[in-house]
């Protein structure tokens, strides 16, 4: 909406327009684009004069004759902070109009920052062993993605990349630690980025040199680990004592295996002699885990090397047996359907924990039509599972066929409250 102020004097009125002006910008950014003042009147030309009360408007013109056209800009933008502004235009003739003037800055948005995982790396090895593993530092930034330069301000600090954009990760490895004798060194990793709110960033690094180890290293390894199930997940820790998952052995992480030498260890397999299962990994900590993929009978033979921070390793020979997969041990549910029959009738729910040993089954048995838990036997050949189980009225039969975790097939019962055998339909499902 267009408003327009008028003020009269004799031979003519003088018309302003619009009544009022509004701005908006950035914090830190480009002023707004200039608005005009449209000064005319009614009846003679008038003269005219114009100024602001405040020193951010700028008037293209401070006097003239109507018709007239002022152009108002907004001035000294970078030295004013966020918040509504208010200001006011007085053209004078006689009488005076005022513009009220109202400038909007609104806060400049927040510039990224810039941050890295983890805040803080420390180091261990004895003196004059092998530099320890490299680690890695993860550069992220908040908001848009950032360029950024790193370095380390000691010698015994290398950086991979030390340069690139957010995301990124940095190999971080000691290095030229010939002659440094027992200590603790400290450095700092900077990192810089243009325009980032928390450049430049600091990560501390602390190298801690032990004395030499005068202990042998010892490491010994089941001849037979416990056995594993195709299909199912396995994990096994070589380093024994310890937290899984972080370096094994020394200060911060203790283990009772292996021990000696010059800790914390790294584990890898002895090369050329075997190697796990397939689907089975062994990790830098000890840890063989994975999913086994294929049956291994007999049992795998392969050989673990512990090895310390000064490379000295201990190698010991193990096996690991992967069975197949036990189609039947664990819980089922299912229902089971009542052929036609004088007076049972109806789907009933069933329930079944079930243990195979060999082609031996056992386990209990319960359902919504007997109420009770019964135990049960019964074989399995591969395809073929039959269970029994006796009720008041005797032996209650059930033959199905397993495929995967499914059970479909028959029951039979020899009567039902007395009155003629029944016989029906049941399935079910290994839920666990």
């Amino acid at each position: 909406m267009t408003l327009t102020v008028a003020a009269g004097q004799a031979g003519g009125t003088l018309v302003v327009t619009p009544a009022a002006l509004e701005f908006t910008m950035t914090a830190g950014g480009a002023p707004p684009a200039f608005q005009n003042l449209q000064v005319t009147s009614t009846g003679a030309p008038l003269n005219w004069t114009a100024r602001a009360d405040v020193n951010w408007i700028q008037l293209s013109r401070n006097s003239g004759t109507t018709p007239s056209t002022i152009a108002v800009s907004i001035v000294n933008a970078g030295q004013l902070a966020a918040g509504v502004l208010k200001g006011n235009i007085t053209i004078t003739t006689n009488p005076s109009v005022n513009v009220a003037v109202t400038l909007t800055i609104d806060a400049a948005p927040a510039a990224p920052s810039l941050a890295v995982n983890p805040a803080a790396l420390s180091f261990n090895m004895p003196q004059g062993g092998a530099n320890p593993p490299t680690q890695t530092v993860q550069v992220t930034s908040t908001g848009a993605a950032l360029t950024w330069t790193a370095a380390a301000n000691v010698s015994w600090l290398a950086l991979v990349p030390n340069n690139g954009t957010t995301p990124a990760t940095i190999n971080v490895s000691v290095v030229q630690t010939q002659g440094l004798t027992a200590r603790v060194l400290n450095g700092t990793i900077t990192l810089t980025s243009p325009g980032a709110a928390s450049s430049p960033l600091e990560l501390p690094v602390t190298l801690t040199i032990g004395p030499p180890s005068t202990v042998p290293l010892q490491f010994t390894a089941p001849a037979v680990l416990p056995p594993a199930t195709v299909g199912r997940p396995y994990e096994y820790s070589f380093c024994q004592g310890a937290r899984k998952n972080e370096p094994c052995g020394g200060n911060l992480n203790p283990a009772t295996n292996p021990t000696g030498g010059s800790p914390p260890y790294h584990f890898q397999l002895d090369s050329g002699v075997g190697f796990p299962p397939f689907g089975l990994v062994l990790d830098v900590n000890g840890l063989l885990s994975g999913i086994p993929t294929a049956v291994t009978q007999p049992a795998r033979q392969f050989r673990v090397c512990a090895v310390d921070l000064v490379g000295t390793q201990a190698c010991a020979n193990t096996s690991l047996e992967v069975k197949p997969a036990d189609p039947i041990t664990g819980q089922w549910r299912g229902t089971f359907t009542v052929d036609p029959h004088p007076i049972c009738r109806g789907t009933y729910t069933w329930q079944a924990n079930l243990t195979l040993s060999g082609q031996t089954v056992t386990g209990s048995w319960t359902d919504s039509y007997h109420n009770q838990t019964l135990s049960l036997s019964g074989t399995f050949d591969g395809t073929k599972l039959k269970l029994e189980f006796r009720t008041d009225e005797g032996p209650f039969n059930v033959e199905v066929t397993i495929s995967g975790t499914r059970a479909n097939g028959t029951f039979s019962a020899p009567s039902c409250s007395g009155v003629g055998r029944i016989t029906g339909t049941i399935e079910g499902t290994k839920t666990e």
